[in-house]
């Protein structure tokens, strides 16, 4: 259950002043329709924080662009390796988002299909 911010002010008050329990929140505010197990959430969270915020760092983290991998990605593609495999070999990343990284950030697939044209030129 997402609660407002309002919400989540008021259940920490009536947690730190006068002592309510997910119970007595539930029966206390009906006509807000919480949830018992969702509140026992936010106090579990409370008690053990003493924020309801989001902590920093909690997550998965939003990219693995970091400027770290972008210098190897840069530096191998110079080096002329051919096989995206490598590339996440060197970079230590799980393969299927190095290879993600590969392909936007080098330009290179895995299997592309080659013109009749450059064929005949071979």
């Amino acid at each position: 259950m997402a609660f407002s911010d309002e919400d989540k002010i008021l259940i920490r008050k009536s947690l730190y002043l006068k002592g309510y329990t997910a119970k007595r929140l539930t029966d206390e505010f009906r006509e807000k329709s919480w949830t018992k197990h969702g509140v026992n959430k936010l106090l579990k969270k409370l008690r053990g924080t003493g924020t309801a915020d989001r902590q920093s760092g909690s997550g998965r983290p939003r990219s693995a662009r970091t400027e770290e991998n972008s210098y190897v990605f840069a530096s191998l593609n110079t080096s002329n390796i051919l096989s995206t495999h490598k590339y996440t070999q060197h970079t230590q990343l799980h393969a299927y988002i190095g290879i993600k990284l590969v392909h936007s950030e080098c330009n290179m697939f895995a299997f592309s299909s080659i013109s009749a044209e450059y064929l005949q030129k071979i």
